[in-house]
Formats: C-alpha cells, structure tokens, sequence
C-alpha cells in the first residue's frame, strides 16, 4: 500500500511516484489514462482532499483503472496506435516501392535480314537495291532503369554517288532479337517486312518495317515498340545535309518491369492498418 511523504517515495521501475502532504491516508483514482490524477484524502485534514499528480511508470501498475474508467481514451489509444502501424506499413510500402519504380535492366538487340525479291538482294545483315543499302546498326549490352524510353537500335541507309532515284525494296524481311539478361535471361524478337521506295538527292523515302506486333514480353519485362497509327516504324532516307549519309532511324520501345510478387505483397499490411484505423475513426465518430 501506498504511504504518502513530503518526500519523493521511489520504490522501483512498476510502481509510481507521488509528492504529497504528510499523514496516512487512501488515494481515490478519479483519472486515468498514460497519466493518472488522484485524490489524496488525509484524515488530518478533515477529510478535505488534496489533489495529487501521478505518473504511472507502467500500465500494470493500474490496469483496471485505465480499462474500466476511460474505455473512449483506451479506443483512442488503440486508433493511435493503428494508426502508427499503418504509417510505418505505408513507409515500408515507398521504401519497397523504389524498386518497383525502378528496376534495373539489361539487354543487347541484333537484326538480321532475309528474303528479297526482284532487284532488292538480302543477306544475313544488309539488303541492297539499286543504289541502296539498307542496314541495322544494334544496341550492344548496357543496363538501365525501367521504366523507360529505350533506344533497340538503328535502321542505317546508305546512297552511293552523288543522287540515286526512287528505288523500291521489295519481299525483305527483317527481324529484331533482344537479347535480355536482366531482371532474367531470355530472348524474343519482332520480325516484319520491309517495304516501300527510297531516293535520294532529292531525298524522300516511304521505306518502313512493319512488324507483326508491337509488344514482347521477357520474363517480367515487357517490351512496346513506338509505331505509327499504321503499326510503322518510318525508315528515313539519306539526304545531302553534313552527316545525313547514311542516315539513322532509332527503333525505340517503351520498357517496363513486373514488380516481383514478393515487393507487391509489401502492400497489404500497410492497406490493412490503414483500413482498420479509418474503420475506428468512423465508429468514434459515430457515437
């Protein structure tokens, strides 16, 4: 039992503290929650109470007290508290959601050529007609962060002399390999064909390779070609400008990455804490 001094009675980490006058006496708990007020009645003092501050060190000190006198304080403290959890849910959702944002890929690309018909001659790595060459230049091994805008490589056209006349490309066929080795190793392709007529000096060209599909998916990354309405990719003709013979055309693709199921599931405590404390405030409010 408690004996109140005019001193400080410290008698270990599970009981409290108090300051109050001198004299036997009882305590009467008329609140409670972390910190607690009671009233100490003196009988020297003829009964008149005094109130008297006192921290509860631990909760087990009072346990029924902070239950039964406050239970909208209990919920409150509840709410608080998941409240917290959801917060450091949520935080432990950014943290992994940073890679989610921004996976590491690797890949290289090669295109090869084949078919040709009439005056257009295709091999393993150009196609030719008339005063034309037609060649890919590929995207060698580099890593990056997806999600992106990549660049697979490079259609290169090449005129001989000094002008050349509308020539036509005709049953070429040219297909894109990826090579991926980050976030898997693995491999797809594009393949299409290659048609329509190029000139040069003056330049203008209808040249364009068409694709079967646009999307290729490797493993958890997926990869969307940037075509025309048409399903195109415009292949530019050389021109006399300084450094425009040959002439590049970039394939580009739109380049995404999965999150690993591992990371999405990251999400659910975070969503639950969060639900459970928005649930506590409506019932709160409620009342």
């Amino acid at each position: 039992m408690l004996r109140p001094t005019n001193k400080y009675w410290r008698t270990g980490a599970t009981r409290p503290e108090f300051d109050g006058p001198t004299g036997g006496g009882q305590t009467n708990v008329s609140r409670c929650s972390c910190f607690c007020s009671v009233s100490l009645y003196n009988p020297r003092a003829h009964g008149t109470p005094h109130a008297l501050p006192l921290v509860v060190r631990s909760m087990v000190t009072f346990p029924s007290c902070c239950r039964a006198s406050h239970p909208q304080q209990e919920e409150q403290m509840g709410v608080r508290t998941l409240t917290r959890a959801g917060l450091v849910a949520a935080a432990a959702v950014a943290l992994g959601a940073l890679p989610v944002s921004a996976q590491n890929l690797t890949f290289s690309t090669t295109g090869t050529f084949s078919g040709g018909s009439g005056g257009t001659v295709c091999v393993a790595t150009s196609c030719t007609a008339g005063g034309f060459t037609l060649s890919f230049q590929d995207a060698a091994s580099a890593g990056y962060l997806a999600p992106t805008l990549l660049d697979l490589g490079q259609f290169v056209v090449t005129a001989a002399g000094a002008s050349q006349p509308l020539t036509a490309f005709t049953g070429a066929i040219f297909t894109l390999t990826i090579n991926q080795t980050i976030p898997s190793v693995g491999s797809g392709a594009y393949t299409g064909a290659v048609s329509g007529s190029v000139a040069y000096n003056p330049s203008t060209s209808s040249l364009v390779w068409t694709p079967t599909s646009s999307t290729l998916n490797i493993g958890s990354a997926s990869y969307v070609l940037v075509v025309d309405n048409s399903g195109n990719i415009n292949i530019q003709a050389p021109t006399t400008a300084a450094g425009q013979n040959p002439n590049l055309t970039s394939v580009k693709a739109n380049v995404s990455v999965t999150p690993e199921p591992a990371t999405a599931l990251l999400l659910a405590p975070g969503l639950a804490g969060m639900g459970l404390a928005a649930r506590y405030r409506r019932r709160r409010s409620s009342k």
